[in-house]
This record gives C-alpha cells, sequence and structure tokens, in this order.
C-alpha cells in the first residue's frame, strides 16, 4: 500500500521551470561555497535550497510541522514564545518616526545572530509553495458554495455555483471564476476570460504573466511573474500575482551572505527571493471582457499569507521578514514596501504598531483596497509579527501564528491570534492573545456573537541532556478548544480532549461546534457554545476513518468528506463520504457512507475546501478524485449516489489533472482543469463541449 501511495505521489509531481532553475541555482551557490571555507553560510539560502529539494522530489506538500521544535528537534534555551497573553489598544504603540521600530528590529537581528539559526518556525502558507512559487490556495457560516452570486450585475438572473467561501458574504480567491455569464480561468501563471455561452465557451482574452527568467552560469536572471488566483466583483477583475526579481535577488543575497543569519522564534518564508518577492492585486476593468483594462497593481514586498473580499474592498494579509544588513538612515532596509504601480514606498512609521516583543524581525501587514477605485491602498495596519492562518468575516480579522514556548526544558505549541477590527476598508488592531496547541487551519477558527472560537492539538515534549547525549521524550497529543472575548481573553474551554489524537477538520455553525480528531478510528465531537464561558461536549461518535473537511447540508445533516482506514491497524482505504445526522446534538450519528476503494486514495480536496463543491438545494457533492471528478447526490432513505464521474476528455483522465473544480452555469456543469474546460448537461451529464488551453 505504501508502495503505491509513494508512486502515486511521485507521479503527481511536475515541477515548474522556475522550480528547476531555482533549485539548480541553490546548488550551485553551495558549490561555489565549499570552495571557499571562510565565507559564512547563509542561513536562510541554505535553508531554501534544502526545502526546494524536497519540492523537487515530494512535491508541494505541507511540512510545517516537520520543521518545527514539536516533531522532535530540539530548541535552544531561552527561545520563547513572543509577546503577552493579550495586549489592548492602549499597550500597542504607533511611533511617530521610525527611531523606535529601527532600535527595535535592530534588537531582534541581534538576536537571531546570537541564536545561529538553530530555531525558527518555518511558514508554508497555502498560497506560496517551498520554493516560493506559488500555488493556489487551501485558510464557518452556513454557506453551500453554490447558487446565486453575492455580486450586483447584468447575470444576476443566472443560477450559477461560487467559490466554496467559508464564510457568507466574504469571498476567498480561486483559480476558476464565473458570475453566470463569464468564466474567468487562471491556467499556468495566466488568466483567460471566456464568454460561458450555454455549455460552448469562447475565449474571448488572454492575460499572460511576464517570465523572463532565464539561468546565466550560476545565477539565475530576469523578472518571474505567476498570476496565481482571481475575485470577480462586478466589473472588476482581481488578479493575484506573485513576482520574483532574481536580478535584485542576487544582489542583496550576495549582500547580506556574510550577515544574516536566523531568526530567534518566530518565522521565515521560504523560496526566492526572501525579501524582494512581492505579491500584488492587479485590478482590472473588465466591462468589455475582450479588452480588459489594467487599472492599478497594488502589492507589497514579502508573501500573501491570504485574502478576503468583503464587497468591493479587499483585503490582503501578508508577511515580511526583514533581510541582510540594515541601515537606521534608509527605512527601506528594515521596513515593508507599498507598491502602486512603478511607485514603490515604506510603510509609514504611523501605520506600525509595536506590540510586546516579537520573536523575529519580521511583520504583519494587512492591506484594503477599494477595487472599484484602486488609486491606491484604503488602509494599512503593521505589527512587528507573523502568522500562518487567517479567520474573516464582514466586521473582523483574526490571525493565527503557530508557534511555540519552551521553560524548564519543556516545550509547548501554542498559536498567537492577532484581532483586527474591519470596516468599509478601514483597518484597526484591536487586540492579541494566545491559546495552547496549534490551529489545524481556518475551519478551526470562527467568530458568533462577539466570541472568537478555535480548536487546537498540542504537542508537549520534554527534552534532556544527559552526559552531553541530548533526548527528547514526547506526552501524547490532546485537543483544546477555546472561547475568547474581543479583548482575546480566555473565557471558556474544554481541553485536553482526545489523548493521542490530533484535529482533521473542525466547523462552527452558530451555537454548536464539530470537530474530528483521529488516530485509527474518527471521534466527532459535538460541542455545545450557547453559553460561551461553559462550553459542553454533547456527544462524542466514533466511526472508521476520518473528515478532512465538514459541510452542512441542509437542516440537520453534516456532510463529511476524507478517508477511510482499518480500524485495527489505521491504514488507509481510500476516499470517504460521509452523512452525519446532527437533528440531535446529543446522540450524532453517521446516517449514511459511501467507501470508494483503493483507486482512489488521494483528493485535492483534502487539503483545500475550494476543490469541494457542495449544494444541498441541488443535491449536488462534487469533488476531484485522483484526477477524475466525481459528483453525487444524497437521499435521507438511500444515502449516497454516484450520478457522474467526469474527466476532462472523453477518452480518460489527463496525467496531471489533479487540480480540478466543478462548477455550475443554469443547467450546465463545467469541470476545470489544468489542461482545459469541459461542459456537461446537468441533465444526464452528456459531454456538450471540450476546450483545451494550449489549442
Amino acid at each position: 500500500m505504501f508502495e503505491k501511495k509513494y508512486k502515486a505521489d511521485n507521479e503527481r509531481i511536475e515541477p515548474t521551470r522556475e522550480s528547476l532553475l531555482s533549485l539548480s541555482y541553490k546548488m550551485k551557490r553551495e558549490q561555489a561555497k565549499k570552495k571557499d571555507k571562510k565565507k559564512a553560510v547563509r542561513w536562510i539560502r541554505s535553508a531554501a535550497a534544502v526545502a526546494a529539494a524536497l519540492v523537487v522530489l515530494l512535491g508541494c506538500f505541507q511540512i510545517f510541522r516537520s520543521l518545527t521544535p514539536r516533531d522532535g528537534q530540539i530548541p535552544m534555551a531561552g527561545a520563547g514564545a513572543a509577546g503577552e497573553a493579550a495586549v489592548s489598544q492602549q499597550q500597542a504603540q504607533s511611533p511617530e518616526d521610525y527611531s523606535r521600530v529601527y532600535a527595535q528590529i535592530k534588537e531582534l537581528k541581534e538576536k537571531e545572530r546570537e541564536n545561529g539559526g538553530d530555531s525558527y518556525t518555518g511558514i508554508y502558507t497555502p498560497a506560496l509553495g517551498m520554493d516560493g512559487i506559488p500555488e493556489a490556495e487551501e485558510e464557518n457560516a452556513v454557506n453551500t458554495a453554490g447558487g446565486g452570486s453575492p455580486y450586483d450585475g447584468s447575470s444576476a438572473e443566472k443560477d450559477y455555483s461560487d467559490t466554496n467561501n467559508q464564510v457568507e458574504g466574504v469571498q476567498e480567491a480561486d483559480i476558476i471564476k464565473t458570475d453566470g455569464e463569464y468564466i474567468y480561468a487562471a491556467v499556468d501563471g495566466d488568466v483567460y476570460l471566456l464568454r460561458e455561452n450555454g455549455g460552448n465557451p469562447e475565449i474571448l482574452s488572454k492575460i499572460e504573466k511576464i517570465d523572463t527568467v532565464s539561468e546565466e552560469g550560476e545565477n539565475i536572471c530576469g523578472i518571474s511573474e505567476h498570476i496565481n488566483e482571481i475575485y470577480i466583483a462586478g466589473d472588476r477583475m482581481v488578479l493575484i500575482k506573485y513576482v520574483a526579481d532574481y536580478d535584485a535577488y542576487y544582489d542583496t543575497m550576495e549582500d547580506a551572505a556574510e550577515t544574516d543569519a536566523a531568526p530567534a522564534n518566530g518565522c521565515v518564508i521560504y523560496g526566492p527571493p526572501a525579501g524582494l518577492a512581492k505579491y500584488t492585486a492587479a485590478v482590472y476593468d473588465i466591462t468589455d471582457r475582450s479588452h480588459p483594462v489594467l487599472l492599478n497593481e497594488l502589492g507589497q514586498s514579502g508573501t500573501l499569507i491570504s485574502s478576503r473580499m468583503v464587497g468591493d474592498i479587499l483585503y490582503l494579509v501578508y508577511s515580511y521578514y526583514v533581510p541582510g544588513e540594515i541601515d537606521e538612515a534608509d527605512p527601506s532596509t528594515y521596513v515593508p514596501a507599498l507598491y502602486l504601480g512603478d511607485a514603490k514606498t515604506d510603510v509609514a512609521a504611523g501605520d506600525i504598531m509595536l506590540l510586546g516583543e516579537p520573536g523575529a524581525a519580521q511583520y504583519l501587514t494587512v492591506s484594503s483596497i477599494d477595487v472599484g477605485s484602486p488609486a491606491e491602498f484604503l488602509d494599512t495596519q503593521s505589527i512587528l509579527g507573523c502568522g500562518s492562518d487567517i479567520y474573516c468575516n464582514s466586521e473582523t480579522l483574526v490571525v493565527a501564528l503557530v508557534t511555540g514556548e519552551e521553560a524548564n526544558n519543556v516545550y509547548k505549541d501554542k498559536t498567537d491570534l492577532y484581532r483586527f477590527s474591519l470596516k468599509d476598508g478601514a483597518v484597526t488592531m484591536e487586540s492579541q492573545g494566545s491559546v495552547p496547541g496549534y490551529v489545524l487551519n481556518q475551519f478551526s477558527m470562527d467568530e458568533y456573537n462577539g466570541y472568537f472560537r478555535i480548536v487546537t492539538t498540542e504537542n508537549v515534549t520534554h527534552y534532556f541532556n544527559e552526559g552531553g547525549i541530548a533526548s527528547a521524550e514526547q506526552e501524547k497529543t490532546r485537543n483544546h478548544l477555546f472561547v475568547l472575548d474581543e479583548s482575546m481573553n480566555i473565557v471558556g474551554s474544554i481541553e485536553d480532549l482526545a489523548r493521542g489524537e490530533s484535529i482533521y477538520s473542525a466547523r462552527f455553525m452558530g451555537d454548536t461546534g464539530y470537530f474530528v480528531t483521529y488516530r485509527q478510528v474518527d471521534p466527532l465531537f459535538t460541542v455545545d457554545l450557547s453559553t460561551p464561558s461553559e462550553p459542553k461536549i454533547l456527544s462524542e461518535l466514533k466511526v472508521p476513518g476520518f473528515s478532512n473537511y465538514l459541510h452542512p447540508f441542509g437542516d440537520g445533516l453534516l456532510l463529511g468528506f476524507g478517508q477511510n482506514s482499518d480500524e485495527e491497524s489505521g491504514e488507509i482505504q481510500g476516499l470517504k463520504l460521509s452523512m452525519f445526522d446532527t437533528s440531535d446534538p446529543a446522540a450524532v450519528a453517521e446516517k449514511h457512507s459511501e467507501l470508494l476503494g483503493e483507486k482512489y486514495m488521494w483528493s485535492n480536496a483534502i487539503g483545500n475546501h475550494k476543490a469541494i463543491l457542495v449544494d444541498s438545494e441541488k443535491n449536488l457533492i462534487g469533488f476531484p478524485a485522483e484526477n477524475e471528478y466525481m459528483l453525487y447526490s444524497y437521499s435521507p432513505e438511500s444515502g449516497f449516489q454516484k450520478i457522474a464521474q467526469l474527466t476532462l476528455e472523453a477518452d480518460g483522465p489527463g496525467d496531471m489533472d489533479y487540480d480540478l473544480r466543478g462548477f455550475y452555469v443554469d443547467d450546465v456543469f463545467y469541470l476545470y482543469s489544468p489542461s482545459g474546460l469541459a461542459a456537461f448537461s446537468m441533465e444526464d451529464f452528456s459531454r456538450i463541449s471540450t476546450l483545451l488551453w494550449e489549442e
């Protein structure tokens, strides 16, 4: 079984040209350093080289937890977690000039050098692969992910599916969008605009990425641009782009090679270029879909953790690590840059907030843009810190940073939380807190009636040093649920659940929360959250396998998507659908299940909720299974029924068609893949047309 899965995983690997060039560059740089043993080894470059090699060999898997001390690395003494339990608005300070910002960054850089690069928290974000090449994103209101558009426009009468957004009214970016009249597809860094045309889509225009990257000797030269994801708001289209200037990166690495070290206990975003990459939001007027007009391109140096759109307001959450030497007289050496078209400026000192003692020379920045009038950023709020996942509703943004704390040779997972208020584009840092354990993803967080709810898994590791021999002993994992108020103070909790298991999925629905832990069987916990100070476990259901994703499916039903496993050995046996009867929260039961068998071991939807289509009104459940697309319906009497098994081309699936999406417009169902777009009649799912991007 392992050999089969290993072979399947390796067949999915398709390194981009930039990945290979990046790996080649780093290898050559390492070889050059060996020739001059006196030259200092730059930590971030060597770490990125290892990471890029892992990408090429293993594919783009999330390796975050394998890089942190909780998986057996022994942390350096004194590498404690940053910040306090909570910081009020009064405690947070915005400097009038950069002098205090510089002083704090300088102190953090000195601590990094003292630590010598042995302790850090590496962040792999859904939007950025380990080699710096972007991937489509994965970070709980009842949203059916289908039926109707959140935008105003001429296609309001159309019936079509939306991206599977976590929170109703808050749009998430994706590689495919439709407004009922048109289809917008991100393909290999480019974007196609198509007329939907009743199942016979017509390409109207194409926006191509800029790619001038070449390999010259030991260097990578040029600019690499990748259009990663899309937002649509009426006659505005926003393209989320990753831009890397390899020329500037090479120069900076040469200048900084003698000076940089690892952060003491913060986070670093892997991938070239460390300090000279930027994510931008390119805003287009698409009134004429045949001739999209670029209105402006706004961005910031660093890495985009995630983004959300509320109405016409786009919120961007960035992380930026300060590379190289810093110069007090030159804020650009220690402050993130903002980009407005070709113009570049530094984040204003008054927009930077100093909170406690951060763990690294790293910024967390939240910016907002009115896509209707994108001449400039509406607001920017920056703090010293970083993040890994976000939760966002129409009024609140919470950024979570998975980190840890060490005391008396005991390391414990911890998640720091930064709460921002959002109002018509104004971004205000409100409070800061922390909870024990690490957060799995955005669905492990939720805000309801002024209270923030979060579920975490905690590892506790004891470190020993006897006779010069270091060793570690890890306790069984434990799981927690916490309820916090608007000041990020814990007001209620349920702790130490399911020892030895880890949280695999979660969903909050009003006063009720559901989460799944797993070791060999799948306990589904149901929690009453109606009294925030006294959350209560209502039921615990154990079934074989586990659900990676939970989604409401009408009244009294909860859909689980995941994998089945052997109850004795825990061996994975293929994909699984579960329907849970939640009509009685105290007696939740698995009403029906569907096992897809060992032929279908993997799905892109396991780690990316946007790959799942759930529409209870149309009775549709769609998801990729290996490189095919499955569509099911559900009946409370007879359970799941497969209604279609789709591939891009009639003669079978393509070798690399794994990043699939399904969506509908009226009575036409579309299958998107990196290779093309296929249309099917929803009456019998007969094929209407197939369009290949390369043709």
